[in-house]
């Protein structure tokens, strides 16, 4: 529904981060360690097989209202190019989740997840570069438009 600031303008105002940053948010994390199991390059679109082979062999468990926290590498990339980042290295670096993977977007609402977080980019394969023409009518970012559209999940 509209608010009196911007009258005429629909949004989710009950889902807005400036409630968690108010009082903070806390629950129980889980790490799924993507870096260990691909490294850092190439990069490796994880779709729910890979992803599904991870949490077993590392005996991770995601329960309901689990914050699910990814680790890529990316950050430990960023930081040893000493602020100065090459573009094309961090374009192929490290594991992302491959958001066109119709069974991993199942997943992630089958798992009941709360929060969804990566140390990368954007959590999934950041498709911008391609014009709607080139993915027909889906989301340029899938997991961004089921978790924050569809089901008010956070991504961080």
């Amino acid at each position: 529904q509209p608010s009196p600031e911007h009258p005429g303008v629909p949004g989710a105002k009950k889902l807005g981060m400036e409630h968690m940053a108010a009082k903070g948010v806390q629950g129980r994390a889980v790490m799924i360690d993507l870096h260990h199991h691909f490294g850092e390059t190439p990069r490796k679109q994880v779709g729910y097989n890979d992803l599904m082979r991870v949490l077993d062999k590392d005996m991770v468990v995601v329960e309901p209202g689990d914050m699910v926290c990814v680790h890529t590498g990316f950050a430990e990339v960023v930081l040893r190019m000493n602020r100065n980042p090459d573009i094309d290295v961090l374009n192929a670096s490290c594991a992302v989740l491959d958001g066109t993977d119709k069974k991993l977007l199942q997943w992630i609402t089958d798992s009941g997840l709360s929060v969804l977080i990566a140390d990368n980019y954007a959590v999934e394969e950041r498709r911008w570069e391609l014009g709607p023409e080139d993915c027909g009518h889906g989301a340029l970012l899938p997991i961004h438009e089921l978790c924050l559209f569809k089901l008010g999940i956070h991504l961080g």
